[in-house]
């Protein structure tokens, strides 16, 4: 959740405090930089429940835990090894956290738009009833005023569109309570739906995108990686990589010593290291431009 909190002091509302920007969707990009957006009735307490409930971030704190139970203090490579790993798992976790939070809020703006349109079919239904028997009435005069049956197929349909409608609410009631961990009788729609979603985004691409690198804890992560990758934390970071992108870390270093050793650097270490902080400049630069891309995607479809 550490991407939830420190939007609102920049856009200038509380509300959009609750809004994280690491989602690619495009309601969380509009709620992210509109406090407008964000009035939702018990929005925050969804994401922050969502977030404390997540199972992947609760495993990986779980494992940097167990990283450091046995640390060796006294031995400078373990204690940097232990440290990246930590320090990434850290941003990882709290990835996985903006990710629970991100998909309760998805949800959460998804039951609000369907319970909309349930409303105003269940409106259409009524005024079909109301014309249907002006129309029998009409027919019972014999006053061309109206076609029963005509009028009789439409009331079914709007009444099937309501049907699906209020299915498609309750399966997401029930991810949203999976999410927050909580129990669907808790999630009523008079309790989850407040005001509706409105208004545009008023960032640029440039901007939106500045945002979203600040906080994606998948972004973050491998920035931390990349720092603390060093000759002491070498075998560490190269798990590490293999996590991030499967693959990486995993194969010798053999085909780049030629290139590495005309540069000076014959020592085997000090290459497989070269090379590794390569491959995570390359890593880091990959997710910004994929991070890029969904942000870019998220408002052409605005």
């Amino acid at each position: 959740m550490d991407g939830l909190v420190e939007i609102a002091d920049k856009q200038g509302g509380a509300g959009s405090r609750i809004m994280p920007f690491f989602s690619t969707t495009l309601v969380l990009l509009l709620a992210t930089v509109n406090p407008d957006v964000a009035a939702l009735l018990d929005a925050e307490r969804v994401a922050r429940l969502a977030a404390d409930a997540s199972v992947a971030a609760a495993v990986l704190d779980g494992e940097s835990r167990a990283v450091g139970c046995e640390l060796n203090r006294g031995d400078d490579a373990a204690c940097a090894q232990t440290g990246l790993l930590q320090a990434v798992m850290k941003d990882l976790a709290s990835d996985r956290r903006d990710e629970s939070a991100s998909d309760a809020l998805e949800a959460l703006y998804r039951i609000d738009a369907l319970s909309q349109q349930a409303s105003l079919l269940s409106e259409s239904t009524e005024l079909i009833a109301d014309l249907i028997e002006m129309a029998t009435r009409a027919e019972e005069l014999e006053l061309p005023d109206g076609n029963v049956k005509e009028l009789r197929v439409q009331q079914l349909e709007l009444r099937d569109s309501e049907v699906v409608l209020r299915f498609g609410i309750l399966k997401l009631r029930r991810r949203l309570a999976s999410l927050v961990d909580r129990p669907l009788g808790e999630l009523d729609v008079s309790s989850l739906v407040g005001s509706p979603l409105a208004g545009e985004t008023t960032l640029d691409e440039v901007q939106a995108s500045s945002i979203a690198l600040e906080h994606r804890g998948d972004y973050q992560a491998v920035l931390t990686l990349c720092r603390c990758m060093n000759a002491d934390s070498l075998p560490a970071a190269k798990a590490m990589m293999s996590t991030l992108q499967p693959g990486l870390g995993l194969a010798t270093v053999a085909g780049t010593l030629p290139l590495l050793a005309k540069l000076g650097q014959r020592d085997k270490n000090a290459s497989d290291l070269a090379c590794r902080r390569c491959q995570c400049q390359s890593l880091r630069d990959q997710t910004r431009e994929s991070i890029e891309q969904q942000v870019s995607q998220a408002i052409l479809d605005a």
